[in-house]
């Protein structure tokens, strides 16, 4: 997907956990993760919501650049 694509290594099992839970219990997506664009690690907070289509799963939200709040 989009975001695990861009995500550091070590947050991608994270990412995807979430997105399964949220799947199987209907519930949103909340989380903070670090994402690379363009080569550049920045932290990220992500609220969304991830639905089973027959092409895949779909999810639709907002991802927040927090790397400020962090510092």
């Amino acid at each position: 997907t989009f975001v695990t694509d861009r995500a550091v290594p070590e947050d991608r099992e994270r990412i995807e956990t979430h997105v399964r839970q949220a799947l199987a219990n209907g519930t949103p997506i909340e989380l903070e993760c670090r994402l690379r664009p363009r080569g550049v690690e920045r932290w990220c907070r992500a609220r969304a919501s991830a639905v089973q289509t027959p092409g895949g799963v779909l999810i639709t939200g907002l991802i927040v650049d927090v790397t400020e709040q962090k510092r």
